[in-house]
């Protein structure tokens, strides 16, 4: 993926927006931690609240019979649905949460000062995938082309080392799969060629990862960014929390 200079706004005045998800008809919701709710933007334009009286929410995925699920970041936070209501409780931090190929739901976790993993939603509880000791804290969540959960280690000081990992969901063997990409939060995966970006809340920018593991700056900038998603055309929506806006990075 080649570096990307320009980009253009999408929508502006949010409040502290984080999370980003794609709808199947191609609305985009956001979740704004300082309003406790999340918007969608049709592809017409239209921008409409699709959740409310959240507490921070973050991280935000896209389910075909859940709607909308967002956890929130904070002590016991929960994940929530727009279809069914709060799912679960009580969940350390939660900061990302991603929706697999077969509708299986992960959200990560983080014990401040403790250790951090990720779990699977189950309508009996959780089930946990792994659990990571302390010095890692683990942010935004994807779920990769092969089908391999990838998180984000936003720790200062081992997220340099290991800013990404890679997760087998059946197994929860993990294996370093990035580093070097200070304060990593949101990630996903392109369309087309498989190339993982990485959003660097710190630096403003965004990592592209080939599928060789070559990492290089993709697009930088930005002030606060949290979160990174493609749109069908290619382009990229990132939101800026500095900003109160998400912006739109075209295709290169």
């Amino acid at each position: 993926m080649e570096f990307v200079l320009a980009f253009e706004l999408f929508l502006g005045g949010l409040s502290s927006p984080d999370g980003l998800a794609l709808a199947s008809d191609g609305t985009v919701f956001v979740s704004e931690e300082a309003s406790g709710s999340v918007r969608g933007i049709t592809p017409d334009g239209t921008v409409f609240t699709a959740m409310m009286d959240l507490d921070s929410p973050e991280g935000i995925a896209w389910h075909p019979d859940l709607g909308i699920l967002a956890v929130e970041d904070v002590p016991r936070g929960r994940l929530v649905s727009s279809v069914e209501g709060v799912l679960s409780r009580r969940i350390p931090n939660p900061e990302g949460v991603a929706v697999s190929v077969q509708g299986d739901v992960f959200y990560t976790w983080a014990r401040m000062g403790g250790p951090t993993g990720i779990c699977r939603w189950t309508p009996q509880g959780p089930d946990s995938v792994v659990t990571l000791p302390r010095g890692f804290m683990l942010s935004g969540l994807t779920v990769g082309p092969d089908g391999n959960l990838y998180a984000c280690n936003e720790t200062p000081i081992s997220g340099l080392l290991v800013s990404v990992i890679a997760v087998c969901p059946r197994t929860g063997v993990w294996l370093p799969f990035a580093g070097g990409i200070p304060s990593a939060e949101g990630l996903r995966f392109s369309l087309e060629d498989r190339t993982l970006i990485v959003v660097s809340e710190e630096l403003g920018s965004l990592f592209a990862i080939s599928p060789e593991g070559a990492t290089s700056e993709a697009a930088s900038g930005f002030g606060s960014i949290e979160d990174v998603i493609f749109l069908p055309c290619g382009d990229m929506l990132v939101t800026d929390d500095s900003a109160g806006s998400i912006f739109r990075v075209p295709a290169p």
